[in-house]
């Protein structure tokens, strides 16, 4: 007080208490003064031994651990009446300076306290020379991966935002039981994230009737002090690469002037930016250019160049719009700073946010406000989108045929009872994200770096992917005790939709010269317009390309300059033999995580006479009838699949593994 500043020195454990009990920061003469007088109100109000004991209860013991029975179940794992004199000694040592006597990084130097501790036990009578001599012979074990308590990201969440709040018991919505199935999960993949070269690992599931968070693991290992576990991946914005592409589409379907079977230009192009001069020049994962795609393929898929052309029709205020009034706080920037890149994902966003957006999806549309407070039983509750939109992207997303030509079969979106599922990969492999949800529940996984480290080009589908796979089985299993039927609808069909015969090509309702046709949903008010991409000419059938496509189609060899941009499909005609499946110049990603003999594509054929030969890379594989399937199993590299009917006829089909 003479000198009018703080001197650093000790003080006693009532003074010590009261700064646990006020938790206020900061040394200035008045905050000393108000802890002074506070532990004189402790003193008067409780014996030397319940001050104690409450401040045992509150002290630090490092990784953000808070009181001595919590620490002798993270250090010992053990209750704290069953600890030795040496142990509890151990223990001692730490609150000081919790960083400094850290047990993981300087053990000698805790032990050393702890020997002084002992020793000055022993001078006060609490120990005889032989218990002395046996404490101090007695070695420490310290558990080097600890788990103290479930869900700790969460705790501090919800503690920070219901500070102030006079509740002294706050019932929140995380299941524990699933929390402890998540952690060992995360803990099972530690080999897979060490390979991709991932430290972190954030996972959230949300019920999706009422809003509820009821898992958050924001890192993986919250005790650990390595690499930023204790920052909140769940609540840290990050770039979600395609995983904002379902939006996107379900903006699109809001107009009804697009349906799923709509075709998207997937072409080289070139996109204006609001910079004089500038131009956005969107590119596939695999460098490739496919033409007409449908929008079913084009977002099941996660091709880029459809869906810059799609948010160049909708508008990027528009889907600024939506993503916001969905609860994405983090793009909070105008349309011109994002761009047609938005449609990629170039904008950062929340695990828990996204996830939640996921969820109005799986609720036709319907957004709620998340929460983690059990007694918040009011909500806010708004539709944000068509339940037809909902649905249509649902359908799509939750289609494992749709997004065989990207992915293959058996990855890990492709559960056996049904999942819309979608992966996102931020530029540079910074981040995996993977989403999925059934009418039940919404699962998001997010696989990284807080440090920003580039993974080893690992996708969503094989980083973030088998972690959200094993999460997704078990959370429903958990809650539904067992797992829905496998044609179990994820929303109901609305009654504004229909299924009738379209042109594969065009997307079009299909006219009598369309070769290939695909059944999909049409608005019913709505008018389709029929196929003018098919006619015959003479006795041959011939393909009209529209002109945007028609220098994709000269580059592929699709239009012969006699033809007048036409193509001969008189083939179809007389049913030639045709490799349906796998398409030519189709590029499957090989998942390293799964087994492998889990991993392939289907060999199909149209038009053959009798049985099929297929022959991989010149060597026979097998016969198939006519009309049936063959599972190829993964390998990577270039393969050329020959499918070779009884009468000797032939088609090829050349394809990539990587």
């Amino acid at each position: 007080l003479k000198s009018f500043s703080i001197k650093q020195g000790g003080s006693t454990i009532t003074q010590q208490t009261a700064k646990l009990i006020l938790k206020r920061k900061g040394r200035n003469l008045i905050l000393k003064l108000y802890e002074f007088f506070y532990a004189l109100k402790l003193e008067n109000q409780f014996t030397k031994k319940e001050i104690l004991s409450i401040y045992l209860n509150l002290a630090p013991y490092g990784k953000n651990i808070v009181g001595i029975k919590k620490a002798a179940e993270v250090y010992f794992n053990s209750p704290i009446e069953n600890l030795t004199p040496a142990q509890i000694a151990y223990l001692s040592a730490i609150p000081k300076a919790p960083a400094f006597y850290n047990p993981s990084k300087n053990y000698s130097t805790t032990k050393s306290r702890q020997e002084r501790i002992l020793k000055r036990m022993n001078s006060l009578g609490f120990l005889s020379d032989e218990e002395l001599q046996t404490a101090l012979n007695e070695k420490i074990s310290i558990i080097g991966n600890p788990y103290p308590f479930l869900a700790s990201h969460f705790v501090e969440r919800v503690k920070e935002e219901e500070e102030g709040k006079s509740e002294k018991t706050i019932l929140t919505t995380i299941d524990s039981a699933l929390m402890k199935k998540i952690s060992f999960i995360i803990e099972s993949k530690k080999e897979l994230l060490n390979k991709i070269g991932a430290a972190n690992c954030a996972v959230v599931v949300l019920d999706n009737k009422s809003g509820e968070f009821i898992a958050w693991e924001g890192s993986g290992n919250y005790f650990s002090e390595e690499k930023g576990s204790q920052i909140d991946g769940v609540n840290t914005p990050r770039q979600p690469g395609s995983a904002l592409k379902p939006f996107l589409y379900a903006l699109a379907f809001e107009s009804k002037k697009f349906i799923p079977s709509s075709a998207l230009p997937d072409i080289p192009s070139s996109f204006k930016t609001s910079k004089e001069g500038s131009y956005y020049i969107p590119r596939n994962y695999d460098n490739k250019f496919r033409g007409p795609l449908s929008m079913r393929k084009a977002l099941a898929g996660s091709i880029n160049v459809p869906a810059v052309f799609l948010i160049d029709e909708v508008g990027v205020a528009n889907f600024i719009r939506l993503l916001r009034s969905g609860g994405i706080t983090t793009i909070d920037k105008t349309d011109d700073y994002y761009g047609a890149g938005l449609a990629l994902g170039n904008a950062e966003v929340k695990l828990c946010e996204l996830a939640n957006l996921y969820a109005t999806l799986a609720r036709g549309g319907v957004y709620i406000k998340p929460t983690k407070i059990l007694s918040e039983h009011f909500y806010e509750e708004k539709r944000i989108l068509s339940l037809e939109s909902s649905f249509l992207v649902t359908d799509i997303l939750s289609d494992n045929k749709a997004r065989e030509f990207s992915f293959g079969r058996r990855s890990s979106l492709e559960f056996p009872f049904k999942v819309a599922a979608k992966t996102g990969t931020s530029e540079g492999y910074h981040d995996n994200f993977a989403f999925g949800y059934n009418k039940d529940i919404t699962v998001g996984v997010w696989v990284g770096n807080f440090d920003r480290k580039p993974l080893k080009y690992s996708s969503g589908v094989s980083g973030a992917g088998p972690i959200f796979h094993q999460v997704f089985l078990e959370a429903v299993r958990h809650l539904r005790g067992g797992e829905p039927q496998p044609f179990e609808e994820i929303i109901e069909t609305p009654k504004s939709l229909k299924k009738i015969d379209l042109c594969a090509l065009s997307g079009m309702e299909a006219n009598p010269n369309c070769p290939s046709r695909v059944k999909d949903y049409v608005f019913k008010e709505e008018k389709i317009e029929k196929c003018n991409w098919h006619r015959k000419v003479g006795k041959k059938l011939i393909t009209i390309y529209p002109e945007i496509y028609q220098s994709w189609a000269k580059d592929m060899g699709l239009i012969q300059e006699t033809q007048d941009y036409a193509v001969d499909f008189s083939e179809y005609e007389n049913k030639k033999l045709t490799i349906i499946s796998p398409m030519p110049e189709a590029i499957f990603l090989y998942d390293p995580t799964i087994p492998r003999k889990y991993q392939g594509i289907y060999l199909e054929a149209t038009g053959a006479t009798g049985k099929i030969k297929w022959i991989v890379d010149g060597k026979e594989f097998k016969t198939a009838k006519k009309g049936s399937k063959v599972f190829y199993e993964f390998s990577k590299g270039e393969h050329l699949i020959e499918a070779v009917d009884e009468n000797n006829n032939r088609a090829f089909s050349n394809i990539t593994i990587r």
